[in-house]
């Protein structure tokens, strides 16, 4: 199957009503953190319900998930109504917006799911930077969603940590660099005199030849 046309490149901006009527805009990398945005086909529903609250405990309970401080999207085409009374009764500690008109799923090009039957179940992981590093699309595994976000922050941090340990190298090697482009070498010569100064030794005469040092 051909990758996303959004991957590696930058996620949309998305100007929604939230559980709360109110009308909010979603631009990825404007906080400078990951952002993973989930479309599901309908609040209250089996799998949609376990969806979200797999984030909710995600968010709650996973080191990585803290650590990375991800922000978390849900997106469905219900009612402001429909989001506020799925919200208050699963305690999600995440925006839930109505995309009632698909405007949302239009411009991340989320396709229907099971030949057409239903809304489509995709999930999208967007780096700090705001571009989109990869996406599921699943509609049955619904239990893949939260797994997909956690391998992909753990991708992402071993990611930087390589870059940090090889910017570490790369600083080493220019100081070692630099402190040996400062050495130079001095020749010390034996005190000047009419001729080579012999230094003798059980009969045998030793001429002193310049020795050398690093400064």
């Amino acid at each position: 199957m051909s990758p996303h046309p959004l991957v590696h490149k930058e996620a949309p901006t998305i100007v929604l009503p939230n559980q709360d009527g109110k009308e909010v805009t979603i631009k990825p990398g404007s906080s400078g953190k990951p952002l993973a945005v989930f479309f599901y086909p309908a609040s209250g529903t089996f799998g949609c319900t376990k969806e979200a609250c797999s984030f909710r405990d995600a968010l709650k309970d996973s080191e990585i998930f803290k650590r990375s401080e991800i922000e978390i999207v849900g997106i469905s085409g219900d009612a402001v109504t429909k989001q506020k009374e799925f919200v208050d009764q699963h305690g999600l500690p995440f925006p839930v917006l109505s995309d009632a008109n698909g405007v949302a799923r239009k411009a991340y090009s989320v396709k229907k799911g099971l030949l057409g039957i239903t809304e489509g179940r995709v999930t999208f992981f967007i780096d700090s930077k705001g571009i989109v590093k990869d996406v599921l699309s699943s509609v049955i595994n619904y239990n893949e969603h939260v797994k997909f976000v956690r391998k992909a922050l753990e991708e992402s941090e071993a990611a930087a940590g390589g870059a940090e340990e090889t910017k570490a190298e790369g600083h080493e090697h220019n100081d070692k660099k630099h402190h040996h482009e400062h050495h130079q070498v001095v020749l010390e010569h034996p005190p000047a005199g009419p001729g080579p100064t012999p230094e003798t030794t059980e009969g045998n005469e030793v001429y002193l030849a310049p020795t050398a040092r690093l400064v």
